[in-house]
């Protein structure tokens, strides 16, 4: 027998579900306040405690689980930015049919976080998801996704300067490891094209954002619902103003509305030559599959003792940082739970 909806739960059901998947650093939170000025479409904020219910997978059968479900959301910082009235969202999960699954689920919250929105699109921004596309095709039926990506010199001149705001260290230490890292989710999503895949490059966005959302537009667009409208007008500063504090300083260009796009280059004047050379090599042919062209590199920043020695001091400072970092894990459980979580479903899909 098929669940009955009620209205607002139909609205829920309707509604298209995208995720939007990207490395740290790569100009996503510039795509999601442009996002955010496309009409019918909510664009949420970083998302990442929903990553653990989603490799859990579970299913709500009563109330009992919906509180579960509730504290384990109340354990994680993160979820504080997205719900401040739980009861809210605690009343809206016991008002649907059960069981209820991860899909229902995830509706439910989304649905109330854009309350305040006339929305068809539902676009989920949330770290750790693009390691899982398989798994979320599995659990969000007709969904879609949205890939940014950027040069890797670009991306890791950021992360080597921004520090995390969960566990405050610098997002990267070695610039080798990085590129690895670049490399492997570029692949990754190669692997993972379709006709529900878009992939965006950022230099594309800065170059003409009128042209990049006209396509991304169109990708999202479903028959059925109505069409998403990219309104360069629309409220500036208004994504800027619901990202949380802690963040807010590494997000400039959100602020005004305006893509820098003097940061598009500025790798090549903040990065060392060496460092350059070691990323080049590390992802040549994801780079030049993206169109990122190589830099010419002079013998001396390539020579054994210049790469000897940064790659020993970068292991170095890597270690520091890593004992920092899992200081901060240990400081809250929840988070070190579900960074073991996270490492043990990546070597079963080895």
């Amino acid at each position: 027998m098929s669940a009955q909806y009620t209205t607002d739960q139909m609205d829920r059901v309707k509604s298209q579900i995208v995720f939007l998947l990207h490395a740290n650093r790569s100009g996503s939170t510039f795509l999601s306040s442009m996002l955010d000025k496309t009409r019918y479409v909510g664009m949420s904020i970083e998302g990442g405690f929903f990553l653990r219910f989603f490799i859990e997978g579970t299913t709500l059968q009563n109330d009992n689980d919906i509180d579960k479900l509730i504290n384990s959301f109340q354990s994680d910082p993160r979820f504080k930015d997205w719900e401040s009235d739980t009861e809210r969202a605690r009343n809206s999960l016991r008002q649907l049919p059960k069981p209820a699954n991860v899909e229902d689920v995830t509706r439910c919250i989304m649905s109330n976080y854009f309350s305040n929105q006339d929305v068809d699109y539902f676009i989920f921004k949330g770290s750790g998801g693009e390691h899982y596309v398989p798994l979320l095709r599995k659990l969000f039926s007709n969904s879609k996704f949205i890939h940014i990506v950027r040069d890797p010199r670009a991306v890791i001149n950021s992360q080597l300067k921004t520090k995390s705001s969960i566990v405050n260290v610098p997002m990267a230490n070695d610039p080798i490891i990085a590129a690895k890292r670049w490399s492997k989710m570029v692949n990754s999503f190669w692997n993972e094209r379709g006709d529900d895949f878009l992939e965006v490059r950022y230099e594309d966005l800065m170059d003409d954002v009128g042209q990049a959302m006209k396509r991304i537009c169109d990708f999202l667009n479903v028959p059925g619902l109505r069409a998403p409208e990219f309104d360069p007008e629309a409220g500036v500063g208004e994504y800027f103003n619901r990202i949380p504090e802690d963040q807010k300083n590494i997000h400039a260009n959100v602020k005004t509305g305006v893509a820098l796009k003097q940061r598009a280059s500025a790798w090549q004047e903040e990065l060392s030559e060496t460092d350059i050379h070691l990323i080049q090599t590390t992802s040549r042919k994801e780079m030049e599959r993206l169109g990122y062209e190589a830099m010419n590199i002079s013998p001396t920043a390539r020579a054994f003792p210049r790469v000897f020695f940064r790659i020993l001091r970068t292991r170095l400072a890597a270690i520091i940082n890593g004992i920092r970092r899992y200081s901060s894990y240990l400081a809250n459980p929840y988070l070190l739970s579900e960074k073991l979580l996270l490492k043990f479903r990546s070597s079963k899909n080895r």
